[in-house]
């Protein structure tokens, strides 16, 4: 960790971020996901999207120092050493502070920047993995803080995920946050409902 903190400029938080999406990740990215996730700039208060933003993974690989490797034909990206994985599970609360908290507001950011893509492989990779697992992250962020400590803003994210979030999503988001966060009841209520006709068809 001593090579990768003492990189000059940027490198370092682009080799933390790289990182934590690599340990923390529900599944394996593959390196178009990971490289495409990055395009969220974490830094940002609000977390901003910029495509022109995605690394190469090449870099990626140099930042890191060699703790991440890129199986070359699935391009499934993973940590080189088991041993790699238990020492930031375990040193998660110094190193990856709400790393899943992080990672959940990623998701959000990328999806309502992005449009549903059926090609993994097309100009929204990450948007699946996001689509499909903020709620994972949403839910383990929650169980290691306090209802009082949660970032997650519904009222500010609700209007701008209108339209990129899979309808089944939205309307769990909806109703997640009605019973967890009477404070934005009334914009879950509205989101839920406004979800539910096409749920209950099957959109």
């Amino acid at each position: 960790m001593t090579r990768v903190k003492n990189q000059p400029g940027d490198y370092p938080d682009l080799a933390m971020e790289s990182l934590r999406l690599v340990v923390f990740a529900r599944r394996p990215l593959s390196a178009d996901e990971l490289c495409s996730a990055l395009c969220v700039e974490t830094r940002e208060n609000p977390f901003a999207f910029d495509q022109d933003n995605a690394p190469d993974i090449d870099e990626i690989l140099s930042v890191c120092a060699g703790l991440i490797a890129v199986d070359h034909e699935s391009s499934i990206t993973r940590l080189v050493h088991k041993s790699a994985q238990e020492y930031f599970e375990r040193n998660q609360s110094r190193l990856f502070p709400d790393a899943h908290g992080v990672i959940e507001t990623m998701c959000l950011t990328y999806a309502s920047a992005a449009r549903p893509c059926p090609d993994l492989s097309g100009p929204f990779p990450f948007y699946n993995y996001a689509d499909q697992n903020w709620g994972y992250h949403h839910n383990l962020q929650a169980a290691q803080t306090s209802t009082e400590d949660k970032t997650f803003d519904t009222d500010t994210m609700l209007p701008h995920i209108n339209s990129s979030l899979s309808t089944e999503t939205a309307a769990r988001l909806g109703v997640d946050q009605l019973v967890k966060d009477f404070g934005s009841m009334g914009s879950a209520l509205g989101w839920a409902i406004t979800a539910l006709p096409s749920l209950l068809a099957g959109d």
